[in-house]
């Protein structure tokens, strides 16, 4: 017994101090910005006929923060599995004041949101031979969405009454997910024996509607075990 339990210590000893040998495991943090190409793509023109004003777009730029874990393959690839969240923000503003009894609607710097959970994996190569911190990287990825809708419609007859809708949409509410591609390039400096400073570029390219979805730019973190 005693033999098989040296025998055990010994094996993942061996695996142990191999691994903080060879570092072929990380984590990675990252902060910093996004661009949603879905806030261009809305449509807040109301139909011929209805007085009122939608309120769907936010800002296009947002900030973005994820994290990853990722794998040594081999000398010059890794893989990697992790989650990104994008968040863009816009405050609205608006005042409508009717004939009865001077009521109204007036909404002052209300602040609509737009949250896009990404979910991936990829594949990720070092791209020049005496570049190693260079990578680009390509693999699938899946999102849902939570997001925030001011709709305000006044009566075209003479009853001079405003509804007011507000709604959040999200994956639990409306199935809002979708999927597709996405790829990137990242840059790693060392500054010690486990620890990185980079930055990184990645595009979401969503397949169901043929489109771009958003880009992010962020700053990395990256401790190597």
């Amino acid at each position: 017994m005693n033999y098989i339990l040296t025998l055990l210590f010994f094996v993942f000893s061996s695996i142990w101090s191999f691994c903080q040998t060879k570092s072929l495991f990380s984590l990675q943090v990252n902060y910093g910005l996004n661009g949603n190409f879905l806030m261009k793509r809305y449509d807040e023109r109301q139909p011929v006929g209805v007085l009122g004003t939608s309120f769907y777009r936010k800002n296009f730029i947002g900030n973005a923060s994820g994290i990853k874990i990722q794998y040594k393959a081999g000398r010059r690839s890794v893989v990697a599995v992790g989650y990104e969240r994008t968040v863009n923000l816009k405050k609205r503003n608006y005042n409508s004041i009717t004939d009865y009894n001077d009521s109204g609607v007036n909404i002052r710097n209300f602040k609509l949101r737009h949250i896009g959970n990404y979910f991936f994996v990829y594949y990720g190569r070092q791209l020049f031979r005496n570049i190693p911190k260079l990578k680009v990287f390509l693999g699938p990825f899946i999102t849902t969405t939570s997001q925030q809708e001011l709709d305000v419609y006044e009566a075209l007859d003479n009853s001079n009454l405003v509804q007011v809708y507000l709604d959040e949409r999200s994956y639990k509410t409306s199935n809002l997910m979708e999927g597709g591609i996405m790829g990137g390039i990242e840059y790693m400096y060392s500054i010690d024996a486990h620890f990185d400073l980079g930055v990184k570029a990645k595009v979401y390219y969503d397949i169901f509607i043929d489109s771009f979805d958003a880009i992010t730019l962020t700053p990395t973190l990256t401790y190597s075990f």
